[in-house]
């Protein structure tokens, strides 16, 4: 296949992890731009990469990407305006929009223009989520019914929820509490932090989804959770038939006997490994239940990476002719849902979910 170009509108930090991933998987991928609303980022970018920075929309999009990353916090929504009546193939960044009112816009924008657009809804593909997946997929657990997130947070914690419970948009009640307590810094987007400085209000999100039919998720996020560590992250899966609790994996064999196995990470380069240094991928017993698409190529990329350079490759294949990665409908369900938690914080209620304008697109999936 011939490389993929990719173009991307914004400079902030969640560009850099696109950036590194088309600098590891050169053969794969290729920029053909960025566009900046800010000259003096452009001028900056124009010397790290020459004839890549553009503040001029039509000048970028004449350097014919496949497709252009929307990933401008707060104007992904003006942005789409733009983008879908010219045909152009958009891969937007979460969320996708902000606010009932802007999901819906968001939503009929799609269908007025028949804009080819996905979402970068990343998370489920990110090692261990994608391990996790496939031994419930397996059958292993039986029929599951229940779980319990903590290491991701809103919308992407309610894309997990939905496809690890199978749901797509049965009635759901929405409870949530927000909670607040002191947490000291360890570490942040600049490196460690060993300054012992504590954070009095740091905010720790409870809620529960329980979906029709009795499926029901158990949410549990503190806000420093990404960057700390002393706050680690943790996840139960529940089943008829066994369970997944973090990297343990309980279940009975076809003799209902039970049998424990663990999730094993196998990453290369370390503890006498010469082959290179990259994740292989992750080992159930004797089965991979995960493995990096790209470590043939041994791209040094940390699990963020091996899922944005996933989401990009599909989004590659998509749109030239292959299958949706991850449509707008889907991320607008999960976006709505954690509206939904917000709103039963603020109010101190339950929340009920309504179908909304895409709900029909969700049951043709």
């Amino acid at each position: 296949m011939e490389r993929i170009r990719v173009g991307i509108i914004g400079n902030g930090w969640r560009t850099g992890f696109y950036l590194r991933v088309i600098d590891a998987l050169p053969d794969i991928f290729e920029l053909t731009g960025m566009l900046f609303r800010n000259s003096e980022k452009a001028s900056r970018f124009a010397q790290e990469r020459p004839g890549k920075a553009f503040t001029d929309l039509d000048k970028f999009l004449a350097q014919n990407p496949d497709y252009v990353i929307l990933c401008v916090r707060g104007a992904a929504l003006a942005y789409s305006e733009l983008l879908y009546p010219r045909g152009v193939p958009v891969l937007t960044e979460t969320p996708a929009a902000n606010g009932l009112e802007e999901l819906t816009r968001l939503w009929e924008l799609k269908q007025r223009y028949d804009a080819r657009v996905q979402v970068f809804e990343h998370c489920h593909l990110f090692p261990y989520q994608a391990a996790v997946r496939e031994v419930v997929r397996s059958g292993l657990l039986g029929e599951v019914h229940s779980l319990r997130i903590s290491m991701l947070h809103d919308y992407h914690a309610v894309s997990n929820i939905r496809l690890l419970l199978g749901v797509q948009d049965e009635p759901c009640a929405v409870d949530a509490r927000l909670y607040h307590f002191p947490v000291t810094a360890t570490c942040g987007r600049s490196g460690m932090d060993a300054s012992g400085a504590v954070n009095d209000k740091g905010n720790r999100k409870v809620a529960t989804f329980r979906f029709e039919g009795g499926k029901t998720a158990f949410y549990d996020f503190c806000n420093d959770q990404y960057f700390n560590y002393i706050h680690t992250r943790h996840m139960q899966v529940w089943g008829s038939r066994g369970e997944i609790c973090d990297n343990t994996v309980n279940f009975l064999n076809e003799e209902n006997l039970p049998v424990t196995l663990s999730l094993h990470r196998v990453d290369l380069g370390r503890d006498g490994n010469l082959e290179g240094y990259c994740h292989r991928g992750i080992l159930l017993g004797e089965r991979f239940v995960y493995q990096n698409p790209f470590a043939e190529k041994m791209a040094r990329l940390n699990d963020d990476e091996i899922a944005t350079a996933q989401r990009m490759l599909e989004m590659g294949r998509y749109v030239r002719g292959g299958a949706e990665c991850y449509p707008l409908c889907e991320s607008l369900q999960d976006a709505y849902l954690a509206l939904l938690m917000d709103q039963a914080i603020a109010t101190g209620r339950e929340q009920a979910a309504q179908p909304q304008a895409w709900h029909s697109a969700l049951h043709k999936r």
